[in-house]
Formats: structure tokens, sequence, C-alpha cells
């Protein structure tokens, strides 16, 4: 699924498409992820992209269907949801998600290191603020450049 059927606006000039190169400007490499939900979650779906710049990487996500008022932690990691690796920048990069009464929530934050090409990655979403079991997760697909 992607942002534009779920009606997010993860990040506002997210592809490659929508970047203005001029001859000394670094191509931008985009990854998404769509979420999986936990069993106990099942109306939850969500999506995650990243933007790779020079300098860094910006991140957004989105889902629907949370339970209004709920706050999430939620991460990009290395590796993949069956074999998760390491938090990419700390706990503190990614702002709260706090789900509005129609049980939608996003956030963008901007990494300061930049996702490898040949380094697996995935993103993860958690129950609470205090519980940080894994509610859904998806592993992030670098897209081709056009």
């Amino acid at each position: 699924m992607t942002a534009a059927r779920l009606g997010l606006a993860l990040l506002p000039c997210l592809a490659a498409a929508c970047v203005e190169l001029t001859p000394n400007d670094t191509p931008v490499t985009t990854w998404e992820a769509d979420l999986v939900p936990h069993i106990s979650h099942p109306d939850l779906i969500g999506q995650v992209a990243a933007a790779v710049q020079l300098g860094g990487t910006d991140v957004g996500i989105g889902i629907e269907g949370a339970a209004p008022g709920a706050s999430h932690l939620w991460g990009v990691r290395s590796g993949s949801c069956g074999a998760p690796g390491t938090l990419i920048g700390t706990s503190l990069d990614y702002p709260i998600l706090v789900v509005s009464d129609s049980g939608k929530a996003s956030a963008q934050t901007r990494l300061g290191s930049s996702l490898s090409a040949d380094v697996s990655y995935h993103a993860e979403l958690r129950e609470s603020t205090t519980d940080t079991s894994r509610i859904a997760c998806g592993n992030l697909q670098r897209l081709e450049s056009p």
C-alpha cells in the first residue's frame, strides 16, 4: 500500500522524481516499507519512507487504524523484521506518534546518518512509550533510481 492510498503526506518531496538535480547535486535514494501489524492489532496499517541524501536520511511514518489517543514509539533498525539489528540513530531522533481521534498518526525526522545500499533495514512500531512490545514491522526496500 502506498502513501497516496493511505492518504498520508509522509515527506513533502520524498521521491527522486520531485528533486531537482543540478550537476553538483547528489541523487536521492529512497526506501519504503509497508508495516505488517501484529495479530493483536489487525486493523493497523501504515507505511514508512526514507530519503537518503548527502549528510543524512529523512524518514517519515504514517499509520491508520490505531487506538485514538495512543502514543507509539517507532524507529528504523538495521536487519529485518525476522532478524532485527541496532537502532539507526538514537530513540530521541524519533518523535512519538500520537494518534488522533480518527486513529491516524504521522511523524517525520532527520537522521544524521545515511542508509547504506548494502545493508538491510526495517521499521518497527511499538505498543506505547512504556510497553515496547513490537506491534508492527516492515522491511525497507530500496527503490531503483529513475
